[in-house]
């Protein structure tokens, strides 16, 4: 059978989990990846929405930017649909569901991604472009803070929103190009440390909620044993006594039975060997004394 593998960071100092451990674990982090991630799509559509009228890429690009909003609205209900699905899929296609989910935030980065590389390619560093760049920071922040859960999809994210700017800023050869890349650069290695703290942070504490509560039931599994080992003692102690009862009634009652014939013997017996108008011979005489 395959060992099941954790979906986020696993702390060494912890014993070896279970299968059914870290499948609660994954499950429990894939809810909270539904419910943090479900507003992303709708947030990069209204900030285009918004960006759009600041430039004339509407008009310049018109073909693009219908085909990104297409796209960012197709991938809008599709995630919907995806993170919906969690509560019927089966347990041992979570892997998968993973996979989907992640395709479709990364597939919004990308369009987003490309969005601002087009204003850098029409406009350069203008006004609008740099709005739109701080646009992109934001959404880029609270995206990978709602997903660090999946750290690598997180760091993932942060990347690919960036790496047409790159290609953009590289190529354009505007004088100040140089320093916002750096910007951008140091902004991703902050943001790259800084998801692999929080991942580890929330892994750790789910991991340490899910052993007391695994430590919880065992115990409680135990009590209930031992409840029930004492209500079977009990229960044993009782037949034992009225197993008790019923043999002392049974002896009293053969020893009364039992008294009055023999009684009954015992006299006749008793007058068959004093007697003196019919002595008995030394044989008979023998045998009544064994009676």
């Amino acid at each position: 059978m395959t060992k099941l593998i954790m979906h986020g960071y696993r702390d060494p100092s912890v014993e070896d989990l279970n299968d059914e451990t870290i499948q609660k674990l994954n499950l429990h982090a894939a809810t909270d990846i539904a419910k943090r991630a479900f507003i992303g799509p709708f947030v990069c559509i209204l900030g285009m929405l918004v960006s759009i009228p600041l430039s004339n890429i509407f008009t310049d690009a018109r073909a693009l930017i219908i085909t990104l909003l297409i796209l960012l609205s197709i991938g809008a209900i599709s995630r919907f649909y995806i993170l919906q699905s969690l509560d019927k899929i089966p347990h041992e296609n979570l892997d998968r569901w993973k996979q989907a989910v992640s395709f479709a935030i990364l597939s919004n980065s990308i369009i987003w991604g490309i969005y601002l590389g087009a204003n850098i390619y029409l406009y350069g560093l203008s006004t609008a472009t740099l709005l739109v760049l701080v646009f992109t920071v934001a959404i880029e922040t609270s995206a990978a803070m709602s997903i660090l859960i999946w750290q690598r999809l997180a760091q993932s994210y942060v990347v690919v929103i960036f790496i047409p700017a790159y290609i953009t800023l590289a190529i354009s050869g505007a004088s100040a190009s140089p320093s916002i890349l750096i910007g951008i650069t140091i902004h991703l290695i902050f943001l790259y440390f800084q998801i692999r703290k929080s991942s580890r942070e929330y892994w750790i504490a789910i991991c340490n909620n899910q052993l007391l509560k695994n430590k919880a039931e065992e115990l409680q599994s135990k009590a209930e044993e031992l409840k029930t080992s004492k209500q079977n003692a009990e229960i044993s102690k009782e037949l034992a006594e009225a197993a008790n009862n019923a043999k002392s009634e049974f002896l009293s009652s053969m020893s009364h039975e039992l008294r009055t014939p023999l009684n009954s013997i015992l006299g006749y017996s008793q007058l068959l060997s004093t007697s003196t108008s019919q002595p008995l011979s030394e044989e008979q005489a023998e045998s009544v004394k064994y009676i």
